[in-house]
Formats: C-alpha cells, sequence, structure tokens
C-alpha cells in the first residue's frame, strides 16, 4: 500500500493526456470552438468534410494500405517464426531485429523513395519504362510494401515473448505423436494461440497503417492522399475559418480508426471459431503456404541506406547516370550548424522521455503488485496518433500553448512509456522471486536485496528498454510538429520536411543522421547489456591458479 501512488502516477499520466485530447476532438469537431468565435454546436464541419472532392477516395485509399499491409506483416511474421523456429537463422534473426526496428520509419521512407522512385537509382539501372511505379502510385503499393517490411520486425519481436508462454517445443511434440506433420502443428494448434495473443501489438499496427503521416506523405499517393494527410494538410490550413472542418476530419479518422480495430477482433473471432470447429470435427487439411524465404525481405530496410549514404556525398548526378558524377563533402559542411542544433534538440527530448518512463516502468514493475492492465497501456498505440494530438493540442490551447517544451515531453512519454513497459514486462516476470528473497534471508534490507542483486539480473533488459525508448523518442514526428508548433525542430521533422520540394542530398544528410543516431544508441545499449551480462558470468580462473590449486588439494604420494 505504501506504493499505491506509483500505480496511480502512472495511471494518471496515461490517461491525463487522452481525456482531454477525445474532448479537444469532438468539441471543435461540432464546432464549439469559443476562442474562434463558435459558441453553438453544429455539423458544418463534417459537412465540409464530405463536400472536399475526393474525400470517399482518400479514405478508401487508406482503408486499403492499412488492412492489406497489416493483413501481409501479420502473415509474413508468422510464416518466419514457422519455417525458422529452433533453427540456426532464428536465432541470428533475433538479433537483426533490433537494428531494423531501431531504423525510423521516415528515413525508411526517403531511402525507398531514392530507390525505387522513377528517377531512383534502380531506374538508372534498369529501363524506366520496365520498372513499376512504387512511389505515389494511386493504390500505395509503395507504401503497402513499407508498411508491410517496418511492421514484420516488431511484430516477430513481440512475438518472442508469446511463443515463450505457448511452449512451442512441448505442442510440437504431442501434435506430432498425434499424427500432425510439424508444419500442419503450427497452422492448426499454435497459429489459433498466437494469433488471439498477438492480438495488442497487431491492433498498434493496425492503428498505424491507418493513420500514419509521414509515410503517406513521403510514399503515397497525392490525389487525392490517403485521409490522414488530408487531416493533416486541412490542419495547417491558415484560415482558422476552416478549423471545423480539421476537426471533424479528425473525428472521422478516430472513427475509421476504431471501426477498423473491431471489424478486426470480429474477423479474428470469427476465425478462430471455425478453425475450433474444424478441430473437433478432426479436419487436418490445412492449408500449406510456401516454405520461401520471407526473412530475406527484413534486409530491405538496411539495403536502402546505401543509397541515402551516396546521395549524401553527391555533388552531381545526372539522370540516367548510375553513379554519381562528382561527390563532395560541400552540404555536410554547410549543414553542420544546423545538424548538431537538431541532433541536440533530439537528444533533449529522447533521453529525458526515456529516462522518466524507464524510471516509472521499473518502479510500477517492482513496488506494485497490481499490475496495469494492458488494454489501459496499449491505449496510446491502437488510437490514431493524428486524432489524439489534435485533441491534446486543442487543449493545450485552452491551458498555455506558450509552453512548448512541456507539452512535447509530454506527449513523446505517452508513446514512449508503452513500448517500455512492454519491452521490460517479460524480463520482470521471467527473474525467480526466490532470489530476492534468499538475499533477504542472507541480512540484506528489501532494497539492497534489490539494488545488490535482482538489479543486476535485469540490467541487460533496462539497457535495451532504454534504447527502444530513445529510438522510439528519435522516430516521433507529429507530438513534436503538432505540440511543437513548429517551433521545436528535430532531425525527424526536418527529414521529413524536406521531402517535398528539398534538395535531395541535403534531405539524405538528414535521413541517414535519423537512421544513425538510433543505431548509434542501440549499439551502446547492447554493448552495456553485454558487459553487465558479463558480470553475471562466474570468473573464469587462470590455468596457473588452476595449476596450484590442484597440487594443493592433491593427496601425497607416499610410495
Amino acid at each position: 500500500m505504501r506504493y499505491t501512488w506509483v500505480y496511480w502516477t502512472a495511471i494518471s499520466l496515461i490517461l491525463v493526456p487522452l481525456l482531454p485530447g477525445f474532448a479537444g476532438i469532438l468539441l471543435p469537431a461540432l464546432s464549439y470552438i469559443p476562442t474562434l468565435g463558435y459558441t453553438e454546436f453544429s455539423v458544418s464541419g463534417f459537412i465540409a468534410v464530405f463536400d472536399w472532392h475526393g474525400v470517399t477516395q482518400s479514405i478508401h485509399v487508406t482503408l486499403l494500405t492499412g488492412t492489406v499491409s497489416t493483413l501481409l506483416a501479420v502473415c509474413l511474421s508468422f510464416l518466419i517464426t514457422r519455417n525458422l523456429w529452433n533453427s540456426q537463422r532464428w536465432r541470428r534473426l533475433q538479433h537483426l531485429l533490433t537494428p531494423v526496428i531501431a531504423l525510423p520509419h521516415a528515413a525508411f521512407a526517403i531511402g525507398f523513395l531514392f530507390l525505387f522512385s522513377q528517377t531512383g537509382w534502380l531506374a538508372r539501372i534498369i529501363d524506366p519504362i520496365s520498372l513499376p511505379l512504387l512511389t505515389q502510385d494511386k493504390w500505395g503499393i509503395g507504401l503497402i510494401v513499407v508498411l508491410t517490411v517496418k511492421e514484420v520486425p516488431f511484430l516477430l519481436l513481440m512475438s518472442l515473448s508469446v511463443l515463450q508462454r505457448l511452449d512451442v517445443n512441448k505442442q510440437l511434440t504431442a501434435a506430432q505423436s498425434l499424427g500432425y506433420s510439424p508444419q500442419r502443428a503450427w497452422h492448426a494448434l499454435l497459429f489459433p494461440q498466437w494469433l488471439s495473443q498477438m492480438r495488442l501489438p497487431i491492433f498498434a499496427v493496425l492503428a498505424y497503417g491507418l493513420s500514419n503521416v509521414e509515410l503517406a506523405y513521403i510514399l503515397g499517393p497525392q490525389r487525392p492522399p490517403t485521409f490522414a494527410v488530408l487531416v493533416w494538410q486541412w490542419f495547417n490550413e491558415p484560415n482558422l475559418d476552416l478549423f471545423p472542418r480539421a476537426a471533424a476530419g479528425a473525428a472521422i479518422l478516430l472513427a475509421i480508426g476504431l471501426t477498423g480495430l473491431a471489424v478486426w477482433w470480429c474477423a479474428e473471432h470469427a476465425y478462430l471459431r471455425l478453425t475450433h470447429h474444424m478441430r473437433l470435427k478432426g479436419k487436418r487439411h490445412t492449408p500449406i503456404l510456401s516454405t520461401f524465404a520471407f526473412h530475406r525481405l527484413l534486409w530491405l530496410p538496411l539495403i536502402v541506406l546505401p543509397t541515402v549514404l551516396i546521395w549524401s556525398f553527391t555533388f552531381r548526378w545526372r539522370f540516367p547516370d548510375v553513379w554519381p558524377n562528382q561527390l563532395s563533402f560541400k552540404y555536410w559542411q554547410q549543414e553542420v550548424a544546423h545538424i548538431l542544433e537538431l541532433s541536440f534538440n533530439s537528444l533533449a527530448i529522447a533521453i529525458p522521455t526515456a529516462l522518466f518512463a524507464l524510471i516509472l516502468v521499473v518502479a510500477i514493475l517492482q513496488f506494485q503488485r497490481k499490475r496495469i492492465p494492458m488494454a489501459l497501456i496499449a491505449i496510446p498505440l491502437v488510437v490514431p496518433h493524428l486524432s489524439v494530438l489534435f485533441g491534446i493540442q486543442v487543449f493545450s490551447y485552452w491551458i498555455d500553448s506558450s509552453q512548448h517544451w512541456l507539452w512535447v515531453y509530454w506527449t513523446h512519454f505517452l508513446f514512449v512509456f508503452p513500448y517500455l513497459y512492454l519491452s521490460l514486462r517479460s524480463s520482470w516476470d521471467n527473474i525467480d522471486p526466490r532470489i530476492e528473497m534468499t538475499a533477504m534471508s542472507l541480512g540484506l534490507s528489501p532494497w539492497q536485496a534489490w539494488w545488490k542483486v535482482k538489479f543486476h539480473y535485469l540490467l541487460p533488459a533496462i539497457c535495451i528498454a532504454f534504447g527502444v525508448g530513445i529510438s522510439v523518442s528519435f522516430a516521433l514526428y507529429l507530438p513534436t510538429q503538432m505540440l511543437g508548433g513548429g517551433r521545436i525542430s528535430t532531425i525527424t521533422t526536418e527529414a521529413v520536411a524536406l521531402v517535398s520540394g528539398g534538395d535531395r542530398r541535403i534531405t539524405a544528410i538528414y535521413a541517414l543522421l535519423q537512421a544513425t543516431l538510433p543505431l548509434i544508441v542501440f549499439g551502446i545499449s547492447i554493448l552495456a547489456q553485454q558487459k553487465s551480462q558479463q558480470r553475471l558470468m562466474p570468473p573464469k580462473r587462470h590455468a596457473k591458479q588452476d595449476t596450484i590449486y590442484a597440487l594443493r588439494t592433491k593427496k601425497p604420494h607416499y610410495k
């Protein structure tokens, strides 16, 4: 009971931004904005949304890109797990997940654009006419590809703890003893369990696919754009009389996201009931999908980086030349002062946010027996970011909109906290409680037992979680742009802003930095993790010491 305040502090910090966020969506959507002179409720904002030419097509593209990319990411994640389980490739894949996840979405999208656009590097190598259009196409095919490839590592990472709880090897052995082949056992027995326990991560992927702005802005269709980009453009209109239309758009986007989650939930339950019925009937004929090496798709985010690197050092590169005509450090020298300022801003936001979230997560997991419900933790991830941030921004206008840094810190914390909680929760649950009890039975106080014993077992996971928190904060675009009011710039906001009409060489510099900084942070986290793991290993005894020990303990030979 002494630490109940920790639990309620965490609940408050998660819920307090959300409640006014939802209120800040609904009231302006109903044209109730007293600061602008709108004091009567009206649905004129919704009428203006549906009067906009092309809004129906925009919603269709949003639903298509969001649902298809989520479906593909779920299928690929399961097939990769099934094909590589218990193999050497599966162990190597786990090491690959961290750098791929650390690569921000926007940096990957810019590299994809430089590689696959009609004037990209691939078009310079292959005949441009025969190259399919993968960027800014009207169906959003390139956007679907990027969303799918970027979300598969996240689902695989979330699968690790789920597969551990399912005890896969024991279930596969039992299924094979009943006559199931390993692949049919995966489909008929393990897939339904995996799918139900992966519900929240899948909801997060679906919500991001339906509401992302930066990826759709870089790679999505332009006429019309996806609905999230359309709302973002309305939001940036200088005419304040159009503000109710933007608010109504944010409310509709929220409704689209919640409807998408409800439809997925219904489809998942229908599928689970169908497979359960088939198992009761004894049917074992489940579709066996290809054993193609899908895991090679995970290399795509790392493959596009060399293109960005070359562009950052290019001075002149005429189309359709395959290689740059001239390389130079000119643009790096030109941007160095701005880079230092933006890097400082990124670190000044990411490190305090991740540190505060980490301290709070550790306090909750250690001192509070009652865990925060996962549905509550996942709210910031499964609700469309643009809608929630829109409401929080309206709420900030009512309080004090001049505190830009404070609002940016708060919104970054809102999205960093769930990732840290999910990263550390499984490690905390896997610690044997008898370790701490044994330490206290030897005379240590509860605090000493935690600090001198349990903390060292958890330090590797804490190091990685801290790196995850910093990487998530680095990649956030909308919270910085919306709550910062355009007065706080980071590497991410600058990279996204330069895509639309900026110089490719300067855009490449910021995209490369956006990709490199999280990788450096993760590299430091992994080194710290390895160092902390080495401290847990028993010290190696020197061969000479072993010889001396053997001579001392050896029985004398009296003959």
